[in-house]
């Protein structure tokens, strides 16, 4: 009988041990998100077991709103990557399988971008009923995971990334265009405005915005100049600006003018990026009832369709839980937040 007991303890034990989270020295994984309240969030974690080759993990979100996940673009580079989820309620499950290889070597992971489809701002929560499985079949559950630094950033599968320091001593960590400035910075989409300062409360002009999609569609070759009267070659916003034009993805003033250091209104960015998405190609049928907004009928008739498109693409949310301020100027930190998940969305 002894022994029998002691077998069964020994069992026991044993069950226990494969059953600790193989981080938890560390602290166990920590969840990571990408700002506090959007209708946009970046999911991830840091502080995952090396060699992650499966994950699943519920994320429970502050409202009920209905929302679509885009795995992250470093997670579509990789072979024989699966990404879906389903949700229920206020929570989401997400599952990303690798085929071949695994999602991450460092320990930090961006699943991808949570999009609430009517626009609605919203927060994670919490991240639970974690599972990672790792190279060697091993599957390992994690109840609860560690939220003390929600409102950080990842990168997908980039070793040392959750420690990537930005050169901008006014976009400090866990602000919520953080993640936003980061990959706008480190995918060449956006730099600083000079002395170490990105300037995130600066407005956007329209000369920035088009350069920058301009960068995203590789920095094709031009030939001629603008057919805008306040455009000229030598200005170093000229080549995306005729690029832009010639494409039909910017258009002019009644006078032939671009205006160029006009700071772009929030439904001249919807706009710019909607016939981008359609120069890509990527255009789909989404769109949102913008009668849910009290200023509604303050939107420009020529940007009803792309400002709606824009909402329901988690692209451009309200100012606040009932107004969209159509002709409010676009901010740098809104700008990279924004661009950053149309970017995404791309894939």
């Amino acid at each position: 009988m002894l022994r029998k007991r002691s077998a069964l303890l020994l069992t026991l034990c044993l069950l226990a041990a494969a059953l600790t989270p193989w981080a938890a020295a560390a602290g166990g994984p920590r969840l990571v998100t990408s700002s506090r309240q959007a209708a946009s969030q970046s999911v991830g974690f840091d502080r995952l077991p090396e060699g992650c080759q499966s994950l699943q993990a519920t994320f429970t979100l502050s409202n009920h709103t209905a929302c679509d996940f885009t795995a992250d673009a470093a997670l579509a580079d990789l072979p024989g990557v699966y990404a879906t989820y389903q949700q229920s309620g206020a929570d989401i499950t997400v599952y990303v399988t690798a085929k071949s290889g695994v999602l991450t070597q460092s320990g930090a992971l961006t699943l991808g971008v949570l999009s609430a489809n009517d626009g609605t701002p919203f927060t994670v929560t919490k991240a639970t009923s974690l599972k990672v499985l790792g190279a060697d079949s091993a599957e390992t559950i994690y109840s609860t995971v560690d939220t003390s630094s929600t409102g950080g950033s990842t990168s997908g599968g980039s070793p040392g990334s959750t420690d990537s320091t930005l050169p901008f001593a006014d976009v400090v960590q866990g602000a919520w265009y953080y993640a936003g400035v980061q990959y706008a910075y480190e995918n060449g989409l956006m730099a600083g405005t000079g002395e170490g300062q990105f300037s995130p409360d600066l407005a956007t002009s329209r000369g920035m915005i088009v350069t920058i999609l301009y960068r995203l569609a590789g920095s094709p070759a031009v030939s001629g100049g603008s057919a805008f009267s306040d455009v000229s070659q030598s200005d170093w916003y000229a080549a995306g600006v005729a690029w832009a034009s010639t494409n039909g993805i910017v258009s002019g003033y009644p006078d032939g003018a671009f205006r160029p250091d006009e700071a772009i209104t929030r439904e001249q960015m919807a706009a710019i990026l909607f016939q981008y998405a359609r120069f890509q190609s990527k255009l789909d049928g989404g769109r949102a009832d913008l009668s849910a907004f009290a200023d509604a009928a303050s939107v420009s008739p020529w940007a009803q369709e792309s400002l709606s498109w824009a909402v329901s693409q988690g692209l451009i949310s309200g100012m606040s839980a009932h107004t969209l301020v159509p002709g409010g100027s676009t901010t740098r930190a809104q700008a990279a937040v924004i661009l950053t998940a149309f970017s995404r969305s791309l894939g």
